[in-house]
């Protein structure tokens, strides 16, 4: 599904019912989600992460933060207590639109509407915190792939970045050596690296083709 497409599914979600779209819990399985419930759930995720992070060690600044995947601002304006600003981004307008009608936060808050297949809208090193939930996997690896790659870009040094994917444990069968000696750390970091170069090869290919795309639907 190319971005253009994620676009319009997104929009016509958020306008048929934008906070189950966002989170399809135990209120949302009947599509009754209360607003306080539904912020509520943010606040209490956002508490868990960053007690997560701070048990890990991890001390980001509290200046700047950045929602990926900000939908109606559940996460966006749970973000809010702990940082100076937080930016919430979307492919959503439909999406934003809403955020912005019920941004409880003022100006602490501020919604992005970003169909690129990057993050160019924002500078290097500009956040403290980036945070995407339940959002890179509604979206083919070529772009989740670049998004990932877009936080690290915009994070500051010292900063954290937390993210999640899918995923699930698939067998693989993989030749037998002769040998019983482990593969030594060297030569798995040489495949990982491998990998890794190949997935970013793929992705790079698609978007090149989906930027096209992008600026055929933009011309007047």
């Amino acid at each position: 599904m190319s971005l253009i497409e994620l676009q319009r599914t997104w929009n016509a979600l958020a306008k048929k019912d934008g906070m189950w779209a966002v989170l399809s819990g135990p209120l949302g399985t009947g599509r009754a989600w209360d607003a306080e419930a539904f912020f509520r759930t943010g606040v209490e995720e956002v508490e868990f992460v960053l007690g997560r992070v701070r048990a890990a060690g991890g001390a980001p600044e509290s200046a700047r933060a950045l929602d990926f995947g900000c939908g109606l601002g559940r996460l966006t304006q749970a973000l809010a207590p702990h940082f100076e600003h937080v930016d919430g981004v979307d492919i959503a307008d439909e999406m934003i639109r809403r955020a912005r009608s019920i941004n409880r936060t003022g100006d602490r808050c501020q919604y992005h509407l970003n169909a690129a297949v990057d993050l160019a809208i924002f500078p290097d090193r500009a956040f403290d915190f980036v945070y995407s939930n339940i959002t890179l996997q509604h979206m083919e690896p070529r772009y989740s792939t670049r998004y990932v790659e877009e936080f690290f870009r915009v994070v500051r040094p010292g900063g954290v970045v937390v993210f999640q994917l899918p995923g699930e444990l698939v067998p693989i069968e993989l030749p037998r050596p002769r040998s019983s000696e482990i593969v030594s750390s060297d030569a798995f970091g040489r495949y990982v690296a491998q990998i890794w170069g190949d997935l970013r090869e793929e992705a790079s290919r698609g978007m090149r083709d989906d930027e096209k795309h992008l600026m055929q639907e933009r011309k007047p």
